[in-house]
């Protein structure tokens, strides 16, 4: 094979391989925010009808969001799981029927 052809064909290949693990990664942190989501509206939702003050619920959210991370194996900051409860709260009262 020409020597420069194979040098093109070699640079498609790698700028191929870039771009499909860049979209595989994005992928996977698109899931990563959902599922982030989904754990955080369910704490919340059962929460907001507990009877307990904001800052507890606000607490045991955290714990709550904190401990299913762990266990499905998702590495959340705090400050992305506290994010995450106040999108959640925003939310679920965005939903909510109106008084």
């Amino acid at each position: 094979m020409n020597p420069i052809l194979l040098k093109l064909v070699e640079a498609l290949v790698g700028m191929l391989a870039a771009f499909l693990i860049e979209a595989i990664r994005k992928l996977s942190s698109r899931d990563v925010a959902n599922r982030l989501a989904t754990i955080a509206i369910t704490h919340v939702k059962i929460l907001m009808s507990s009877g307990m003050g904001n800052e507890e619920r606000r607490k045991a959210a955290f714990e709550g969001i904190k401990k299913d991370c762990a266990t499905l194996g998702i590495d959340a900051k705090d400050w992305l799981i506290n994010l995450a409860i106040e999108v959640a709260v925003g939310k679920v009262k965005a939903d909510a029927p109106p008084e």
